[in-house]
């Protein structure tokens, strides 16, 4: 069990009075987003994660994959949609010997963010950061 794993995101609908919840404009409605890592065998949660919807949903991967490692599993491949495109789900999954399968959209228009040269500034900001 465990061994393919793959994270999604659901919309859960925020109330109205619901001042923690934010407005998306893509679903057209307040919620909540919970970010889980599921089994890809037999489609089980195996960790979750829920946050207000206007934050990067790229940041959840590594405390999902850590949790998940906690409790006992150890994942040979990850798959996630193109929200958890970011250098550091590209990186940790890589120095834990996962095998990453990141999809981007059909109609997926690369940006400066992408480029070799912006994530190895970002590699040396954040190495820098840490000394």
């Amino acid at each position: 069990m465990a061994k393919q794993v793959a994270a999604d995101t659901t919309t859960v609908e925020a109330k109205l009075q619901d001042k923690d919840a934010a407005y998306n404009g893509h679903y057209k409605m307040r919620c909540y987003l919970v970010h889980h890592l599921i089994c890809a065998k037999n489609g089980l949660t195996l960790n979750w994660i829920a946050a207000s919807d206007n934050v990067d949903e790229g940041q959840f991967m590594p405390p999902l994959l850590a949790k998940t490692m906690v409790d006992g599993f150890k994942p040979d491949v990850l798959t996630a949609d193109s929200g958890y495109a970011h250098f550091f789900n590209s990186e940790i999954p890589n120095l834990l010997e996962i095998k990453r399968l990141i999809g981007f959209r059909k109609k997926n228009k690369f940006s400066w963010r992408g480029k070799s040269t912006t994530l190895r500034l970002r590699l040396e900001r954040c190495l820098r950061l840490a000394n």
